[in-house]
């Protein structure tokens, strides 16, 4: 029995040391599969081919060719391209997808551009659309939903709200600011004082510390705000 453990311990030193021959697998149906044979069971085999593994019945197999040790450095080099070629070109896509222009709609509010936005990747916006506003302005109940208390803040703002009155506000960074998946990050911001009601500010305004961050196009006509990244 000792002899008997020791042998099989011996043969899987000796499967882990030395690589897998590369196989090719051809199929009664006229396919062809190059890869690893991994596992062999009386009705079965089981193929790395990497980028995963196929399992064949060998019911469906016409023939096996096994090659030497050059042939399976040849297919891991091989796979080795590919996979860096496809990672190549998902960044590729991926890049160009954030570069592609987005567009977000926007609402006509008795002749107020609204659009809704994402804060912090966790408190929901309306904004008005002002591009006269230089930072993002936010009403003291969306800063508290988003854990910023107004009275720790010791940096103060002036600003003039739409109707000419001029308010004291306090200054935050926020970490993101999101209009339907366009995001951008440490975005400055003015907490209005929480004596400012005003419901036709709504949640406040999405200013241009927001929208300098792309080119961006309002097209009120089609409802619609067209942002590009630069």
């Amino acid at each position: 029995m000792f002899l008997k453990s020791s042998l099989f311990t011996f043969l899987g030193i000796i499967f882990a040391v030395f690589p897998l021959q590369a196989d090719t697998i051809y199929l009664k149906n006229g396919r062809t599969i190059e890869g690893f044979i991994t596992e062999e069971k009386p009705e079965s085999i089981l193929v790395d081919v990497g980028f995963g593994k196929v399992g064949l019945k060998r019911s469906e197999i016409e023939s096996v060719s096994r090659s030497d040790d050059n042939e399976a450095v040849r297919l891991r080099d091989k796979w080795s391209r590919q996979k860096t070629a496809s990672e190549e070109r998902a960044k590729e896509e991926k890049l160009k997808e954030e570069l592609a222009p987005k567009h977000a709609t926007i609402t006509d509010d008795r002749g107020q551009l609204v659009v809704e936005a994402l804060l912090n990747q966790k408190v929901k916006a309306t904004f008005i659309l002002d591009t006269g506003a230089s930072l993002v302005v936010i009403k003291d109940s969306i800063a508290k939903q988003l854990g910023l208390e107004a009275a720790d803040i010791k940096q103060d703002l002036k600003i003039k709200l739409a109707d000419g009155r001029e308010s004291i506000a306090k200054h935050a960074v926020l970490a993101s600011v999101s209009v339907q998946g366009v995001e951008a990050q440490n975005v400055d911001a003015a907490i209005l004082a929480a004596d400012v009601q005003d419901p036709s500010l709504k949640d406040g305004l999405l200013g241009m510390a927001y929208l300098k961050n792309f080119s961006f196009k309002i097209d009120q006509r089609n409802k619609k705000l067209t942002l590009e990244k630069f």
